[in-house]
């Protein structure tokens, strides 16, 4: 299994760059949790995930996940 993040989004500035922008590639059981978080944390990053299942995307717009992680949708 292969998780690829895509950093395609950055602001140059004179000192710094920043981030505005990935692409996960796989929402399986390490690009779906991973990306969920950094959305979460994250809320100036624009979070785009594909993966080749449909139904695994589907699953992850729902209310069924496609994984069980402890705690994930009881976030304090």
């Amino acid at each position: 299994m292969y998780l690829f993040l895509l950093f395609v989004g950055v602001i140059t500035t004179d000192s710094a760059k920043k981030v505005t922008n990935i692409c996960c590639i796989g929402a399986g059981y390490v690009g779906g949790p991973t990306c969920a978080m950094i959305a979460c944390k994250c809320p100036e990053i624009v979070v785009n995930v594909v993966d080749k299942m449909p139904l695994r995307i589907a699953q992850w717009n729902s209310d069924k996940l496609p994984i069980f992680e402890v705690r994930i949708m009881h976030r304090p």
